[in-house]
């Protein structure tokens, strides 16, 4: 590469102080309007003349080194065709790659803004989760907050049933990245890391390798691949979340975002960065894998939730079969989940003590799953793949197929098989806790609330009585409706209840069930059975999350479209609107001496009383005692008058 002329370079530095030293002198001006307390100091032109002409010394020295560096570089590589890592460029290609890269970059403008939305008419596997609500991330110059805990996970395209892929499954360096149908492969999992220097990286599971920009070059169209870890910019990543998903921009300028080439939703479309522009194309969903905590769980089949995973007969004996059939409790329907160190969960019956196998190590699609001792094979390793509605795929270790109930039948006795992923409710399941919650901390004061749900404040809670005893709920709007009050208090045992003000009737989960989607009814304590009790907890936007002491299930409208009679039911809690909760305090009324007046009469009349034995009745108001009321408050929303 010929020397660039020492005189040239010097010159157009002087032209560019003479420029910085003019807008320099302009600044008191400018700290005037833009900054009245002083922000910037009167004496600014002076250190920035001071700064200037240290600059002209760093650039001339600057300039020194370029030419000795361009001496050698000349002896070396006299033609300029080595490229950064060592490789050689073809010397008639390398102003043509120039120009293809600008042109590339101006082509994909068009591309990019087109977002297609893939239809899809069954429930889409995320085979990686939900996120929080409007989180931001963090300025990546310091140690930022998390808006992603580190873990494993899948990389899901808002365009469909399409997650970040390694093209063909490659382990080598410089192979491309695409989406491409979820399929749990290696290929598909990611390893993502909030970094020392505030950043995300991304790591392949299978490969070992980074999520890289390549050339380090922010620019429209500029691809995606995966690369040997370097630590630098075109590996780091800041990840911030909204509702509609998760943006992944390049730390190199974070302008520019992960984007499906073209908004394409099919296998293959490439995956580039681009200029931000919020479509579908530059949204994902990060689902994670494996984030279960060991403990002792009742699976439940998203195909009805009272269905659940059984050992036929209670058996404790080797390839006894493995079906859904109705809850009952029992020892032969609770299972022990342990994730082993290589990131598979055995999953072991707790009244056989067996685990869940496919039959003889069997890849093909329908083969059988049952119980058999533990022999640490592949057979019997499980990776979970949480949707965004909370629920689990179960993939096998061994065929990469999945837990499914044959033919989608709910029936009792129905089969438990493996089969490819096919995104249907028959390979999605509940992961239900049966040790239930533990005591909470007090986080809401006692008092007597309106609830009201956040997805529209106009609807509340409400109840149709069926009896003394037992009450159904639904939402209904406010203006339609005498709006319930009700009653919440924390107890000494470390949970709250919420009663309901005019019939002091209990929120409660119908019997105490597990079951995703069991209605939540209002009854009395006896008949709760400890269905009765709840943890409540803040949000990060004011609203509350209201969670079922018996399951860890939220208190949910069965959905976000409210409507008058809309049920009222309990949902893996994953932070929709239908789960969040406004508890509005009423005013309560202190104890004293008030006129209580009708409304239903125009001459202010209120409610009076001559002696201890007259029917009260409505008299003209005067200021006596017979015309006065003493109302105590007893402190549960209820009063005496």
């Amino acid at each position: 590469m010929a020397k660039v002329s020492r005189t040239f370079m010097q010159c157009v530095i002087v032209a560019l102080v003479s420029v910085m030293c003019a807008f320099a002198c302009a600044l008191p001006a400018f700290a005037d309007d833009a900054h009245p307390q002083g922000a910037i100091a009167s004496d600014q032109p002076a250190l920035a003349s001071e700064s200037l002409s240290a600059a002209i010394g760093d650039a001339d020295g600057a300039l020194d080194d370029a030419d000795a560096n361009a001496d050698e570089a000349s002896s070396t590589d006299p033609e300029g065709l080595v490229d950064s890592e060592g490789g050689l460029i073809d010397a008639a290609d390398a102003k043509d790659a120039e120009d293809a890269e600008d042109a590339a970059g101006e082509a994909g403008t068009a591309d990019s803004a087109v977002s297609v939305e893939a239809a899809d008419s069954t429930d889409s596997v995320d085979l990686a989760a939900p996120t929080a609500d409007s989180v931001t991330a963090q300025a990546a110059t310091t140690t930022s907050a998390a808006v992603v805990a580190d873990g494993y996970y899948t990389i899901k395209s808002q365009l469909g049933n399409y997650v970040l892929d390694v093209a063909s499954g490659s382990t080598k360096s410089g192979a491309n990245v695409q989406i491409y149908q979820a399929n749990a492969t290696g290929a598909q999992i990611w390893i993502i890391t909030l970094e020392s220097d505030g950043y995300y990286s991304i790591k392949n599971a299978k490969s070992g390798l980074y999520l890289d920009l390549s050339g380090g070059k922010a620019a429209n169209g500029r691809n995606i691949w995966q690369y040997a870890g370097n630590s630098t910019l075109a590996q780091r990543w800041v990840i911030t979340s909204s509702s509609n998903g998760f943006t992944i921009a390049s730390a190199v300028k974070q302008s520019y975002v992960i984007d499906v080439d073209g908004g394409k939703a099919a296998n293959s479309s490439n995956v580039q960065v681009y200029s931000s522009n919020g479509t579908k194309a530059q949204l994902f969903m990060l689902n994670p894998i494996n984030d279960l905590v060991d403990g002792v769980y009742e699976i439940q089949s998203k195909l009805k939730s009272q269905q659940v995973i059984d050992v036929a007969n209670g058996s404790s004996k080797n390839e006894a079969n493995v079906q859904i059939y109705k809850t009952n409790s029992t020892s032969a329907q609770q299972w022990s989940f342990t994730l082993g160190s290589n990131g598979y969960y055995t999953i072991t019956n707790v009244g056989s003590g067996k685990v869940l196998d496919v039959a003889a190590g069997g890849t093909s699609n329908g083969t059988n799953v049952q119980q058999y001792a533990s022999n640490k094979t592949a057979a019997q390793q499980w990776k979970l793949f949480k949707q965004t509605d909370g629920s689990y795929v179960f993939v096998n270790a061994n065929s990469g197929k999945a837990l499914d109930v044959a033919s989608a039948n709910t029936a009792n006795g129905t089969n438990v098989q493996i089969y490819e992923l096919n995104a249907t409710k028959a390979q999605m399941f509940w992961i239900i806790p049966l040790s239930g919650l533990e005591p909470g901390e007090e986080t809401l004061a006692d008092g007597v609330y309106e609830m009201r749900n956040s997805a529209s404040s106009a609807y509340v809670v409400d109840a149709i009585e069926s009896s003394s005893t037992k009450a159904s709920t639904q939402m209904y709007r406010k203006a339609d409706t005498t709006a319930r009050r009700f009653y919440i208090e924390y107890g000494s045992d470390g949970y709250y209840t919420i009663k309901d003000v005019s019939t002091d009737l209990l929120l409660a989960v119908s019997s105490a069930s597990r079951s995703v989607g069991a209605s939540v009814v209002e009854t009395t304590a006896a008949k709760a059975a400890g269905g009765e009790k709840w943890n409540i907890a803040m949000n990060a936007d004011g609203t509350w999350t209201l969670l079922n002491a018996a399951s860890g299930l939220a208190f949910a409208a069965a959905s976000s479209s409210m409507s008058n009679g809309l049920a009222l039911t309990v949902a893996v809690s994953v932070g929709t609107s239908a789960q969040k909760w406004n508890l509005v305090l009423t005013s309560p009324l202190s104890t004293g001496v008030y006129a209580i007046y009708s409304r239903l009469d125009d001459a202010d009349k209120v409610v009076a009383s001559t002696d201890a034995t007259s029917a009260p009745a409505l008299e003209a108001f005067e200021s006596s005692l017979e015309k006065k009321c003493t109302i105590t408050a007893l402190g549960n929303g209820r009063y005496t008058i």
